[in-house]
């Protein structure tokens, strides 16, 4: 019999917080914004206990679907664009570097410049992140969060991704 059984239920954004936060910045007080796939979720921690939590419909995949537009491209070409060639500031990306995507089998590959993949990109996580620092003033936490802003999730893994947060979140 291969069913399996289960202790408890836990919200995934709750146990991605047990996973990566200590009790110490749980006590000092912390967001962690779990970048997914479909949602972003946060989770405001102080004091030692959940102070507030949000999620909205946009992450990874609408970078992914930015570029699959963007450059004209299938969406698993794009996924593969982002995860091997993506960054989230685009400020010092050359400008005459370009990435050749096999898009369409029997076709020649295109060639997409990684600037405007770095653009895209930057683009779609300057809307997250603003997000994420909006709900955060409206939790009414901003001022107790001695920890900062914690990032996790799949779309974390850009490289700047934390200084492109900073900058939209007030140097958090």
């Amino acid at each position: 019999d291969s069913s399996l059984e289960y202790d408890q239920l836990l919200l995934a954004p709750i146990a991605a917080g047990l996973a990566v936060l200590s009790e110490d910045e749980i006590q000092a007080g912390i967001a962690l914004v779990d970048i997914g796939d479909q949602t972003t979720d946060i989770v405001i921690y102080q004091g030692g206990i959940i102070r507030h939590i949000a999620s909205f419909p946009i992450a990874g995949h609408h970078i992914t679907a930015d570029l699959k537009a963007g450059c004209g491209i299938q969406i698993e070409n794009a996924e593969h664009l982002k995860r091997e060639f993506g960054e989230a500031l685009s400020a010092h990306t050359p400008l005459n570097i370009e990435i050749l995507v096999n898009y369409l089998k029997g076709r020649p590959a295109k060639q997409v410049l990684k600037k405007n993949v770095a653009l895209i990109i930057e683009e779609r996580l300057k809307e997250i992140a603003a997000l994420v620092y909006a709900e955060i003033l409206d939790s009414g936490f901003v001022d107790e969060l001695i920890g900062g802003m914690v990032l996790t999730g799949g779309t974390a893994n850009l490289p700047d991704i934390e200084t492109l947060f900073s900058r939209v979140a007030n140097d958090m």
